[in-house]
């Protein structure tokens, strides 16, 4: 005998073993327990979740000579011959290439005509929505008031395409996509009864890539088992196959964007294309690992994350730490990019130029015209990471020599330690008083919505000089921003023109243990208040 796919030949043949669909399957009996069959049935849902095969055994149920708690016993002749696919009750259509009106109009002449043998007729009408418009008026009054041993399932993927007229004929069903759970499981079950030995992570992808569908699913493992025929199916295995990418992967991919480091990143793509993975599948599950990564830093319920991720404990830990080096900004921008490349990459022939390009963007956020806020994030947590880099570095050794080191440890024990001074001036400049006073519409007026932010939250006070304004901010991230040439060129030129006052400014960053109150003056606190010296203080 030829070989059987899977997915045919474990398909359902009774309804304990329709999977995912409880709340269908709990109705479907009830209504046969009861002797309450309805006349018309529309099942609809996506792909492999299990519509043709409730139908036939619906169809099975109804007209069983010995049914055990609404399901068909499979034994009796009847139950035999639908199951070959020998009995004339049962009548499958395949609307997809019999949609025209003639050849509903032969329905309509066979329904006249009462079954040989079984209580029902049941004709099952797989996508429906593609029959033609006169096929669907045809149906029309068929269906509104059949034989009373005539049933109707009509199954279909698309049921925005079915008429109203017919949708309000039928008793409606959703299957829904079944979930990574309960595919893994039913895998698992099926594994043992064929007597394969196949790794639990293995069985885990395979059903997280069939996107709950049950029959992707089992034509997935399907091909790896023929790849791998007569071993054991391990998890890398699995990969090689559908040409995916290992979680680990991802992790280096999206730490390398961070650092901006377009080498390495470029090293890692040629990486996976030389090993065989698909670039449209590695997108996708980038996106995925994104989504996982953002729904850690939002959801506060830590309990009942690992069920919304979908991911083992050890994984769920690296996650967690991954997540702690992105904010959500960013996340939400890297998931918006990658998801239009996902869309382009669909009808793309240059998929490898393209999805380089993306990524270059991705850590060159400048290369965007698009003036979205988590652009601007991004590229400020670029900055981050490159200049936490290199801070690390400093602290390391590996940015100081020897010579240098031993020099400022000379100069850290000789050097006596100043006492904390507060920098104040005796008299503050009329200019200068006016800025601070016009501080807050000056800071409305910047375009520049994170900036502004940024400059809101700042300290203003008068710079060493006596004459310019220093801008200290407390973040790190508001640093990296406001301290770039053209942005405090663009300040300057604002303060000019709210004020007539041209005046140069500098940003500083404070040290994270350094309070502004007391070594600095906050010119925005004291508008309109004379600054005296305090004869007790030195001066910076």
């Amino acid at each position: 005998m030829s070989y059987q796919a899977l997915y045919r030949k474990w398909r359902p043949d009774n309804f304990n073993d329709v999977k995912g669909q409880d709340t269908i399957v709990t109705t479907l009996r009830n209504q046969i327990n009861a002797d309450r069959i309805g006349h018309a049935y529309l099942f609809c849902g996506t792909r492999g979740t299990g519509k043709t095969s409730v139908a036939k055994i619906f169809a099975k149920a109804v007209n069983c000579e010995h049914p055990v708690d609404g399901n068909p016993c499979g034994e009796c002749p009847t139950c035999k011959a639908i199951a070959a696919g020998t009995s004339m009750n049962v009548i499958e259509i395949d609307a997809a290439s019999n949609n025209g009106v003639d050849n509903i109009r032969q329905i309509r002449e066979e329904v006249q005509y009462s079954p040989t043998e079984g209580r029902f007729k049941v004709y099952i009408i797989d996508e429906v929505h593609m029959l033609s418009i006169g096929a669907f008026n045809a149906l029309l009054k068929t269906l509104e008031e059949p034989p009373a041993y005539v049933i109707f399932i009509l199954a279909t993927t698309e049921v925005a395409k079915i008429p109203i007229t017919i949708l309000s004929r039928c008793q409606r069903y959703d299957f829904h996509r079944i979930t990574i759970e309960t595919i893994a499981g039913r895998l698992s079950e099926l594994m043992k009864a064929e007597g394969l030995n196949v790794e639990d992570k293995a069985i885990k992808y395979v059903a997280k890539a069939a996107d709950g569908s049950m029959r992707d699913a089992l034509s997935l493992l399907d091909q790896c088992l023929a790849f791998y025929l007569g071993k054991d199916l391990k998890y890398e295995n699995v990969l090689d196959v559908l040409g995916a990418v290992d979680t680990a992967v991802f992790s280096k991919m999206l730490s390398t964007i961070l650092s901006g480091d377009v080498a390495v990143c470029m090293s890692l793509m040629e990486d996976l294309i030389m090993q065989g993975r698909d670039l449209s599948q590695f997108v996708t599950d980038f996106i995925w690992y994104l989504r996982n990564l953002l729904l850690i830093k939002t959801t506060k319920d830590t309990e009942r994350i690992e069920d919304v991720i979908e991911v083992s404990a050890d994984n769920l830990e690296d996650l967690k730490k991954d997540a702690q080096n992105v904010d959500i900004d960013t996340l939400m921008y890297y998931i918006r990019v990658l998801s239009e490349l996902s869309n382009d990459l669909k009808f793309s022939t240059q998929k490898r130029v393209k999805t380089e390009i993306t990524f270059i963007k991705l850590m060159r956020p400048a290369m965007d015209n698009s003036q979205d806020i988590g652009d601007v994030v991004s590229r400020v947590t670029m900055l981050e990471g490159q200049l936490q880099k290199v801070l690390d570095d400093i602290k390391s050794g590996k940015l100081v020599s020897a010579g240098a080191a031993q020099g400022q440890t000379a100069a850290v024990q000789q050097a006596p330690k100043k006492p904390v001074v507060k920098r104040v001036y005796d008299a503050v400049p009329e200019d200068v008083k006016a800025i601070a006073a016009g501080w807050k519409d000056i800071v409305a007026t910047i375009d520049d919505p994170v900036n502004q932010t940024f400059l809101q939250a700042a300290h203003v006070t008068l710079a060493e000089d006596g004459i310019s304004l220093e801008i200290m901010v407390e973040s790190l991230s508001a640093y990296n921003s406001l301290s770039r040439q053209e942005v405090m060129e663009s300040i300057e030129n604002v303060i000019e023109e709210r004020t007539g006052v041209r005046v140069s400014i500098k940003v500083t960053k404070l040290n994270d243990d350094e309070d502004f109150h007391s070594r600095f003056v906050d010119l925005k606190e004291l508008v309109g208040i004379d600054i005296e010296v305090d004869d007790k203080e030195e001066l910076i």
